[in-house]
Formats: C-alpha cells, sequence, structure tokens
C-alpha cells in the first residue's frame, strides 16, 4: 500500500512540474551556442528565456543574418554601440539578410524565446 502511494506521489509531482515550466516560462535552454567577437549562432531545438551576446564590429563591416524559427516564438534585437536599434524583428520561417555597420563598436544581442525551435547565425 506504502509503495502505491509513493508512485502516485511520484507522478503528482512530476505532472506538477511540468505544468509549471509550461505555463510559467521558466528558462529552459537546449541545443547549441556559439559566441565569438564576430559572430553568435545558435541551433536552438528547445529555448525559453533570453541569450545574450556582443559583436565587436567595425565601420564597413556586413553582418550576414539568417534567422528561422520553425515553432514557437523568438525575437531577435541587436542594438548599436549608440544604443540604438540596429535591426529588431520577429520571424516566421527563413530569412536571410544583411546589415551594413556605419559605427565601430559593441554591437548588442538580445534573443528571447518562448517554447522556441529554430536557427540563427550572424556572422561579418
Amino acid at each position: 500500500m506504502k509503495k502505491h502511494y509513493l508512485v502516485t506521489g511520484g507522478i503528482l509531482l512530476a505532472l506538477i512540474l511540468a505544468f509549471t515550466v509550461y505555463c510559467f516560462n521558466i528558462p529552459v535552454s537546449k541545443g547549441e551556442y556559439v559566441r565569438n567577437p564576430d559572430s553568435y549562432m545558435a541551433k536552438i531545438e528547445k529555448m525559453t528565456g533570453t541569450d545574450l551576446h556582443v559583436l565587436e564590429l567595425n565601420e564597413g563591416d556586413v553582418l550576414s543574418v539568417c534567422f528561422e524559427t520553425y515553432k514557437g516564438e523568438l525575437y531577435l534585437k541587436i542594438t548599436g554601440p549608440d544604443g540604438q536599434s540596429f535591426y529588431e524583428g520577429n520571424r516566421k520561417g527563413v530569412s536571410d539578410f544583411k546589415l551594413n555597420v556605419k559605427i565601430d563598436g559593441s554591437y548588442s544581442i538580445s534573443l528571447v524565446a518562448k517554447r522556441a525551435k529554430g536557427y540563427i547565425d550572424i556572422h561579418s
């Protein structure tokens, strides 16, 4: 009888934990991330939360961006060294584009995900 209560209690606890993670968007990250001074790559299998990175870029550099959202929501924001938004968007499907760098300095990348699966590759 005690064994039955332990098994039932364990299953109930696992269900409560899964419900909490799903409903309250507790940060989860599963995938491959590569962060270099001039590039950022994320192969996201499952992510809820925020990932941050800083790129060091020079005037005249061209950023190539590939942004794919397979599932859930992905939001990408790149902020220039002057604090101005360099790019921000929420892409569905596949997007390949280029951005021309006009100011030397540090460019902040903020990737926000909600139950997401996707791919992002940014490099100069």
